[in-house]
C-alpha cells in the first residue's frame, strides 16, 4: 500500500531553574625584587547549583573552556587592555568536587609582585575571532551565528568587578549565564508511522546573523547588529527517525522569533511533503492567547509527530500546539580556577 504523510507539530518552551599600575608584571621575572616567590592567581565562582542536573565535569559547556580578562585597577575608568598577561586567557575545567568546578589556567598566571590590584571579567568560550570576537576595548563580545555555534556565557560578577591583590588569593567570578536562546527540533514517529519515511531536509532560518554582548550587562542580552539571514543546515541527506526519534538543538538570539522559521521535508519513496513553519504561528498553550518567543537562557522545543495514512484517504492537516515545562539548566556554575 502506498502512503502519504501528515505531521503533528507540537512545541515545548523549556525554562531554566536558575543557571594602580604595576611596576613589575608577573611574567617579567621568576621572582619578586625582594626574592619572594610568585603567587598564583586562583578564580572562584559561587554559583547557584541547579537541582535538576548532576554536576559532572562534562556538564560544563564549550569543552570546559572559559576566557578571562584582567586589568590594573584604578579608581574611576578602568582600562581593560592594561594587563596583557591576562587578555582572553584560557582556563579549562580539570575537576569537580561538591558542585564546584576547579579550573587550571592553560598557561600559569600570577599576581603582580608589588601588591597592586587587579580586576577580572570572564565569559565562555574563549574568544576565537570567528563566532566570538572581543572588542578592541575588551568590554564587548561580537557574536556571529555559525553552523557549530557555541553556547555563549558570561560571568555574573562582571557587573561589579572587585579589585583584588595577592593577599586576597581567590577571585570570585560569579555565575556563568546563557547569553543565547536554544531551539530544539525533535522528530518522532507516531504508532502508525511508516518506518520507511525519512527526513530529507531540515533547516532553521533566522533573520539576524550578528549581535554584540555587553560583558558588564549580560542579563540584558545581545544587541542585534544586522538583518542578514542565517540558516542552520540541520539535515541535508535522508535521515531515519523511526524507531529512534531525531533531535537537534541550535542557538539563536533572544527576541528574534518574528524572523525565525523551520523548514522540514519528509519523503516516502517518490512521495514527499514539506513546509515552512514560522515561530510566531505556534500558539503558547501555557499562556492562552499569547505566542511563543525566544527568550535568553530558555530552550524552546518543537516536536514533529509524523503519521502516515493510505493515499485513498489522505489527511494532510497540520496541528500546531505549544506548552511550557522545566528545562534542566546547564548554565550556572560554581567555579574555581587555579
Amino acid at each position: 500500500m502506498k502512503y502519504s504523510i501528515y505531521i503533528l507539530l507540537s512545541m515545548l518552551l523549556l525554562i531554566p531553574t536558575g543557571c594602580n599600575h604595576s611596576e613589575t608584571l608577573p611574567y617579567e621575572a621568576p621572582g619578586g625584587a625582594d626574592g619572594s616567590e610568585q603567587q598564583p592567581i586562583a578564580l572562584r565562582g559561587d554559583g547557584i547549583a541547579a537541582v535538576t542536573l548532576s554536576r559532572a565535569l562534562d556538564d560544563f559547556l564549550n569543552s570546559r573552556k572559559i576566557g578571562v580578562i584582567a586589568a590594573e585597577y584604578q579608581a574611576g575608568t578602568i582600562d581593560w587592555t592594561s594587563y596583557p598577561d591576562i587578555d582572553n586567557a584560557g582556563a579549562t575545567a580539570a575537576s569537580e568536587i561538591s558542585d564546584t568546578y576547579y579550573f587550571s589556567w592553560d598557561s600559569p598566571k600570577y599576581w603582580p609582585f608589588d601588591g597592586s590590584q587587579l580586576v577580572f571579567i570572564a565569559y565562555s568560550p574563549v574568544a576565537n575571532g570567528n563566532s566570538v570576537t572581543l572588542s578592541s576595548n575588551r568590554t564587548e563580545l561580537s557574536l556571529q551565528l555559525v553552523q557549530e555555534m557555541p553556547d555563549v556565557m558570561y560571568a555574573s560578577n562582571n557587573y561589579n568587578p572587585v579589585p583584588l591583590s595577592k593577599t586576597d588569593t581567590i577571585v570570585d567570578l560569579g555565575e556563568f549565564r546563557h547569553a543565547l536562546s536554544q531551539l530544539t527540533i525533535e522528530v518522532v514517529p507516531d504508532t502508525v508511522s511508516n518506518p520507511a519515511i525519512r527526513i530529507e531536509s531540515l533547516l532553521v532560518e533566522s533573520g539576524h546573523t550578528t549581535a554584540t554582548l555587553d560583558l558588564f550587562d549580560g542579563d540584558s542580552g545581545p544587541v542585534l547588529a544586522d538583518n542578514t539571514l542565517f540558516t542552520y543546515q540541520v539535515i541535508t541527506s535522508a535521515t531515519a527517525f523511526n524507531p529512534t526519534s531525531f533531535s537537534q538543538t541550535v542557538l539563536l538570539y533572544p527576541g528574534t522569533e518574528a524572523t525565525t522559521r523551520v523548514y522540514i521535508k519528509f519523503t516516502d519513496g517518490p512521495f514527499s511533503v514539506d513546509g515552512w513553519y514560522p515561530l510566531p504561528d505556534i500558539p503558547n498553550l501555557t499562556t492562552e492567547g499569547t505566542r511563543l518567543i525566544l527568550e535568553q537562557g530558555i530552550n524552546t522545543m518543537l516536536t514533529f509527530t509524523v503519521k502516515s495514512t493510505s493515499v485513498q484517504n489522505p489527511d494532510e492537516n497540520i496541528v500546531l500546539e505549544g506548552q511550557l515545562t522545566d528545562w534542566k539548566d546547564k548554565g550556572e556554575y560554581q567555579v574555581i580556577v587555579q
